[in-house]
């Protein structure tokens, strides 16, 4: 899984299309958040390949970094990242977020002062508190919280029947398309996107986003901060403290959305019902249907998805919940329901039991379940979301979503061995 707050601040921050993170550390901590952002947030380099021939580039557009060593943690490392700023500021016109690794957030450089002596205040913002020892969706959430505060955002006028999607992260699986399915069901109901902060988005949307009339959220672990922001502005959120991840949660998001923004939720509801009727048809043509029946899952993710992913796959597959955790930061209410779900299904040591040696199927980041597969520990792995390097994606292969369940159901179903477990 993703190690710590401090990686998805790096992310949070890269997730920008016209923002740039400047690592203010060693080179080594640089390798990792280069090579994660290009992986699962790609974009074009802005400036010819010869601008990232410097020392702090090192031939890569991502992530440059201050390259601090082991005498810099001694006597300050304040004139390099003055330079490194100097040479970034200079080969592109992007926002750069100055972020300090672990280790030089204890020599206490003062970022900030600097950006403001070297007239950068309206191209560089430090993020200098140190998230390694928050939870990956709150530092998510706190970078997105500090980098709108930044933008100082004046809301001019509320945009009628406009929503900003909250809490969506580049860490889940296919977030792209993740976007086009929830984008499709509010459309339906004559809502328009502003902003998805956090996939993508230009800081300009994420600026202009305060005149939207209402939010929507995704994953709640990923965007506490941001509501209570956006609700300073007196933009309202639905929050139904799970993703849309199977039918059921789906519909229950557009039935909350449509709600708060005032909505005849039909429209999406029959895009859901087409989805419905290809899974029904599908599950008919399955001779194996009753084979599924009483199947192990092992399932390890974010509150907000392994909730309505284990109560789905219980209720629509019959497939039985017999190892679940939760990541560190999880959002209460959905672990409260997941505890009343799991006693409801006499499933409530699946939260403590350990993990069997081998079993049916595996949910979780892609690398973990991949090795799994390989490892015949499982027979059939459903990837959640990064870390997942193994494979290029060409098709779309999203979990949250309508489409989502569709792709849940394809890997339970076809992903089966001819041999019973």
């Amino acid at each position: 899984m993703i190690p710590d707050g401090f990686v998805s601040s790096v992310i949070a921050a890269e997730s920008f299309d016209d923002i740039k993170v400047l690592l203010h550390g060693p080179v080594g901590c640089r390798r990792d958040m280069t090579f994660i952002s290009s992986i699962i947030c790609p974009k074009e380099p802005k400036a010819e390949p010869a601008a990232y021939r410097t020392r702090y580039y090192a031939n890569n557009p991502r992530v440059p970094c201050t390259e601090v060593d082991a005498d810099d943690y001694i006597s300050g490392a304040i004139d390099r990242l003055e330079d490194a700023l100097r040479t970034v500021s200079e080969t592109d016109d992007d926002i750069i977020a100055v972020i300090n690794t672990p280790g030089v957030s204890l020599i206490g450089d003062n970022c900030e002062d600097l950006i403001m002596r070297m007239g950068l205040g309206n191209r560089a913002l430090a993020i200098d508190a140190d998230y390694s020892s928050v939870p990956v969706g709150l530092g998510y959430d706190l970078t997105l919280t500090r980098i709108l505060r930044w933008l100082k955002p004046v809301k001019r006028e509320t945009l009628k029947d406009t929503v900003n999607i909250l809490g969506l992260s580049v860490f889940a699986r296919d977030w792209k398309s993740v976007i086009g399915d929830l984008t499709g069901l509010l459309e339906a109901m004559g809502l328009r996107v502003l902003a998805v902060p956090g996939t993508g988005c230009s800081a300009e949307e994420f600026r202009n986003s305060v005149n939207a009339e209402f939010n929507v959220a995704v994953s709640s672990e990923y965007c506490s901060n941001l509501k209570d922001l956006y609700s300073e502005y007196g933009i309202p959120c639905a929050d139904i403290h799970e993703a849309p991840v199977g039918f059921d949660s789906v519909e229950k998001w557009i039935l909350a959305a449509a709600e708060l923004c005032g909505k005849d939720p039909e429209p999406a509801l029959r895009i859901l019902d087409k989805c419905r009727r290809r899974a029904y048809d599908g599950m008919r043509s399955f001779r194996g249907s009753n084979s599924l029946k009483g199947r192990n899952l092992c399932i390890s993710g974010d509150s907000t998805t392994v909730l309505p992913l284990v109560k789905w796959l219980y209720k629509y597959l019959a497939i039985v919940p017999v190892y679940v955790r939760v990541t560190d930061g999880y959002d209460e209410y959905a672990m409260e329901k997941l505890k009343e779900f799991l006693e409801s299904a006499e499933c409530s040591s699946a939260l403590t039991d350990e993990m069997p040696e081998r079993f049916y199927l595996a949910a979780g980041d892609g690398n973990t379940v991949r090795r799994m597969e390989l490892g015949k520990v499982c027979s059939v792995g459903l990837d959640l979301g990064f870390p997942s390097i193994y494979d290029s994606d060409f098709m779309r292969k999203n979990v949250i979503g309508q489409n989502g369940a569709l792709y849940i159901l394809e890997r339970a179903v076809n992903g089966r061995p001819m041999m019973s477990m």
